[in-house]
């Protein structure tokens, strides 16, 4: 809208500086002629480029029209210009002149064909046929007009050669404008741009006649007049297409069954025979002409009433049918309006939700059953009773602003909560949409679900995705999500939050012992002591497992914290019945300090659980407070991680050999392997503390292989240089044996190195033995089968069970140093070594001592015929060139 007014408002302001350049410069000048001239052409310009772009913006058949029409101006405009180029010169050009025939032609035919087409796309073929009837009366009505007030005779006679012409221009120009208005009349009302379109055409058709009339009297009308109408018509007509709108269909004819009534076409038949009557009575024209001329068009005017009386009749027959229809539909609509009705009072009466309307004060109106059975367990009647009265009072504020807020019209979704006269809350999930009459808010219409079993079923899902289900203590996400309020709160505060972590030693052995069902009845034991030693503020959680998390908040200081973990220590190691066993149960606690050691939740667990491994490490059914030498610890272990691959990448690891030594005749046997570290800025370093992490991180595979290899090279050499009677034994890690590429790794070694399959003594721990029983003699078989000797090491430290020592293909039992160093003291431990040696000859398996230190030892471990020992007694580990020295002191012992 705002874009059309500056369209009108510029074309009134060109017309209006037009018209003041005409009046205001003098006639008959260069200046005013060019002037003239300019603003002639301008208007073209901007004419055509309007019409261009309704062309872009319609569709067909409007595009087409606009098409033509645009061919129309451009026709004209060419007229112009080829009249002023034959002159020279505005005045003295002429309006009705031969050379304008054919631009004449052009345009109406142009005009004719641009009309004809948009009124049959838009219109019926019958509408197109009742515009060319008309057209008969037009060119009847332009013939009198033109014979009977323009003309006389005295200038027929002069004008005889224009008259065709002539007679034509008008009759054409007259057949435009009835054509515009006549699809103007068929729509449903008149467009913006439908009647700047009739203004352009009209303003011209005038202008000409009283052009015309005016010559033909001797009075001639200033050119520049004549170049003002037709620029203006111009401007319309572009203004016209610029008004046009795709979206409005400002030009498509509304395909509407019934349209208005056109009074022009209606009373067109009739108003030119009363022009033809009255130019016979005034004696205007004399002749049987007229008579002729009024003959044709009463002719045309019966048969014009014949075919309405035709159309009229068939409009009878249809308004007749329609009413039938309509008698029809009405019945119809009031059978489905009773039907709608019988099912909104199902829907409303039936719904099992409660369904109720509410007056603008939010007092009850309307209800059904079930809306009623929610409500008056509590009120015995509610209906005019306000909603708010049934809502408790910690919920009534948000029902009262849900009211609010759809009394101002927009619909309300939320959950209160009412009660009955038990005091049973019941939980509603109620939706209130404005009810609107005439666009004004005259109440509520509301329903009320009960959601109370969704509610307790959502807590308790609730509950359990943050519970532990075992034992009912919160899990780490929750215990995570309150300890970051407690920590928040102390921050706040300025006070201190202790956290402790808390494993139980030996449970794994008392859960794979007794089974899963007394190991979860001990955890719940376990919960229950827990909670019994805290204050109600402080948190116990199950992080999984045997792992437990507690923080104490307002501890302020140590000897706070140590009290309570304390306590635990204590009712934790009180004994616990669980079913027929009586069980013993001791924890390692860890313990971490807010702000002291961490300020977040994940730093304080961090290091509460390094404090926990520290505890384990110094003994078990402690608590260790975290300091930062262990922080210190944990950063050497990931340093070392990260180091373990550049050190075999960088030949960093080597090999140490230990001899071992027949008893009795004091001859090596053979020799242990056993990896060593030196890193280049840390020097030596402990397997005790690179193989856990190696065997945590799966390097210990590739390690592992390359102890292997190394170790078989290297006892090859032994056997080239005349000691082939030497084994050398290599330790396999838990990772190692279960690596399904095993058997082949170490048949692939035996192939490479060509040592002697005997000649390679393999060493498995008992955990390694107890585990997987089939998949465990599966493997040792097939390494028997290599022909490499199996022993198992660290024998007696283990598992109690000894029944795998009659079912796997084993050569040799390693007796624990553990055993060994206290034979001479103890005697418990000495009747463990002699029933170990015992055992290993009744299953005819060669039996070695580790960690011989003493001559003592040495002593008793013959008496009992121990075969073999291996300690410091004989040598500590050496490099491989020191065990050829060895060897050549041997040989020369031997000799003496």
């Amino acid at each position: 809208m705002r874009q059309q007014k500056k369209y009108i408002t510029f074309v009134s302001i060109y017309t209006l500086v037009f018209l003041i350049w005409i009046l205001a410069v003098p006639s008959h000048t260069s200046s005013k002629e060019f002037g003239i001239l300019f603003f002639f052409n301008v208007a073209a310009i901007i004419s055509f480029l309007g019409l261009l772009r309704a062309i872009y913006v319609s569709k067909r058949p409007t595009k087409i029209f606009w098409l033509l029409i645009l061919c129309t101006c451009i026709s004209g405009f060419i007229m112009e210009i080829v009249l002023f180029l034959k002159a020279l010169s505005i005045y003295k050009q002429e309006v009705f002149f031969y050379d304008a025939v054919p631009f004449f032609l052009l345009q109406y035919a142009l005009l004719f064909i641009a009309f004809s087409y948009e009124i049959i796309h838009k219109q019926p073929v019958t509408t197109f046929l009742q515009f060319l009837f008309d057209s008969v009366f037009i060119i009847i009505m332009t013939i009198y007009l033109m014979f009977s007030v323009i003309l006389d005779l005295e200038t027929i006679n002069e004008l005889s050669l224009n008259m065709g012409m002539i007679t034509f221009y008008f009759m054409a120009q007259s057949l435009v404008v009835y054509a515009v208005i006549s699809l103007c009349r068929s729509e449903q009302r008149y467009t913006v741009t439908r009647k700047t379109l009739i203004g352009a055409f009209l303003i011209t058709l005038v202008y000409e006649y009283v052009y015309l009339y005016q010559k033909v009297r001797g009075v001639y009308l200033s050119p520049e007049l004549t170049y003002f109408v037709h620029t203006t018509s111009l401007l319309l007509i572009g203004l016209s297409s610029l008004l046009y709108k795709q979206k409005d269909k400002a030009l498509q004819i509304n395909n509407q069954k019934y349209n208005r009534f056109n009074y022009a076409r209606f009373f067109l038949p009739y108003i030119s025979i009363l022009v033809i009557l009255f130019f016979m009575l005034s004696n205007a024209v004399k002749g049987k002409d007229l008579f002729i001329g009024l003959a044709i068009p009463l002719t045309l005017l019966f048969f014009r009433q014949m075919l309405m009386w035709k159309e009229n009749k068939q409009l009878l027959y249809t308004y007749q049918s329609l009413n039938e229809q309509l008698e029809i539909k009405v019945k119809e609509g009031i059978q489905a309006l009773s039907k709608s009705e019988q099912q909104y009072k199902s829907l409303f009466e039936e719904h099992p939700d409660a369904v109720f309307s509410l007056d603008m004060d939010g007092n009850f109106q309307h209800a059904n059953w079930a809306c009623t059975n929610l409500f008056e367990s509590y009120y015995n009647e509610f209906i005019g009773h306000s909603f708010l009265h049934f809502i408790v009072d910690e919920d009534r504020f948000e029902a009262q602003t849900a009211l609010h807020i759809a009394k101002e019209g927009l619909p309300q979704a939320f959950e209160v909560r009412t009660h009955t006269k038990m005091g049973i809350y019941h939980h509603l999930h109620i939706t209130l949409i404005p009810t609107t009459v005439e666009e004004k808010i005259i109440g509520m219409f509301g329903i009320a679900r009960d959601v109370t079993e969704l509610k307790i079923k959502q807590q308790q899902v609730e509950h359990m995705a943050f519970h532990d289900a075992l034992t009912g203590l919160p899990n780490r996400r929750k215990f995570e999500e309150e300890l970051l309020v407690a920590l928040q709160d102390a921050h706040k505060r300025d006070t201190t939050v202790s956290v402790l972590f808390l494993d139980l030693d030996r449970f794994k052995k008392i859960n794979d012992r007794l089974g899963h069902d007394v190991g979860d009845l001990l955890l719940i034991e376990v919960a229950n002591r827990l909670q019994s030693c805290l204050r109600p503020k402080d948190v116990v959680a199950r992080q999984g497992g045997d792992e437990f998390t507690i923080f104490l908040p307002d501890t302020f200081s140590k000897q706070g914290t140590s009290l309570i973990a304390n306590r635990l220590l204590q009712e934790l190691n009180k004994p616990i019945s669980i079913k027929e066993y009586e069980l013993t149960i001791t924890p390692s606690i860890g313990i971490a300090v807010y702000p002291f050691d961490g300020t977040n939740a994940t730093e304080l667990m961090k290091h509460a659980d390094m404090a926990m491994y520290r505890a384990k490490a110094a003994g078990k059914n402690k608590f260790i407070f975290f300091s930062k030498e262990m922080s210190i610890v944990e950063h050497e272990a990931h340093f070392l991680e990260s180091e373990l691959i550049k050190a075999l990448e960088h030949n960093e690891f080597y090999l140490q050999y230990q001899p071992q030594v027949n008893t009795k005749s004091k001859e090596t046997i053979g020799f242990e392997a056993l990896i060593r570290w030196k890193h280049p800025k840390l020097g030596i370093v402990s397997p005790a503390q690179f193989i856990p992490i190696a065997e945590e991180t799966g390097f210990i595979i590739r390690l592992g292989e390359w102890v292997l290899r190394t170790a078989c090279k290297q006892a090859k050499e032994w056997h080239q240089n005349g000691f082939s009677h030497l084994k050398v034994g290599v330790n396999l890690s838990p990772a190692q044996f279960n690596h399904e590429d095993l058997i082949s790794t170490i048949s692939q070694v035996l192939k490479e190195t060509q040592l002697p399959p005997e000649a390679l003594d393999l060493e498995i721990t008992e955990s390694i033995a107890i585990n997987k029983e089939q998949t465990v003699i599966k493997k040792l078989e097939q390494m028997h089968q290599l022909g490499v000797k199996i022993s198992i090491d660290d024998f007696g430290t283990g598992y109690s069970s000894l029944s795998y020592l009659t079912k796997y293909p084993i050569h040799t039992l390693k007796i624990a140093r553990e055993f060994i160093k206290e034979i001479e003291n103890n005697p418990l431990e000495e009747a463990i070594t002699s029933s170990i040696i015992t055992l290993a000859k009744n299953l005819q398996l060669t039996v070695i001592a580790e960690g011989v230190e003493t001559t003592e030892q040495w002593s008793f471990l013959g008496d009992k015929q121990c075969d073999q020992i291996q300690g410091f007694l004989i040598s500590k580990p050496v490099y491989a060139e020191e065990v050829w020295r060895l060897l050549q002191k041997e040989i020369q012992i031997q000799k003496i």
